[in-house]
């Protein structure tokens, strides 16, 4: 799927200006499902790449630090893990808390960091 991804940002790219808001709202969507792919085929330094650079094309999007935080717990470094998931819940509305809660619950790996969240 990632590679689907990385086609259809290039093909945004080349036919867009490079300050386009409109396209830099399509591209971030289209970072962002490559991050998700990036991250569930278990490529945290590509997932964690496109993060960023989605957060910068839509910064106060909670949910970007939020999966920067998962990353981070799946490579081993809870402290930075736990920081930006509570970060993200911080900034977060109750819906979107909501989700974030769900996607902990439901993720295998992710107990402990809702049982250092819940602390």
């Amino acid at each position: 799927a990632a590679r689907y991804y990385s086609a259809a940002i290039s093909l945004l790219t080349s036919a867009t200006e490079r300050d386009d808001r409109f396209a830099d709202a399509f591209r971030a969507r289209l970072l962002l499902a490559r991050a998700d792919a990036h991250r569930k085929s278990g490529q945290f330094e590509f997932a964690d790449a496109d993060y960023v650079t989605a957060e910068q094309l839509t910064p106060g999007d909670p949910m970007i630090p939020f999966y920067r935080g998962i990353i981070a717990w799946q490579r081993g470094e809870q402290g930075e893990g736990i920081d930006l998931v509570r970060e993200a819940m911080a900034e977060a509305n109750d819906m979107v808390q909501d989700t974030m809660r769900r996607v902990l619950v439901d993720g295998k790996t992710f107990g402990g960091l809702l049982d250092l969240m819940d602390a």
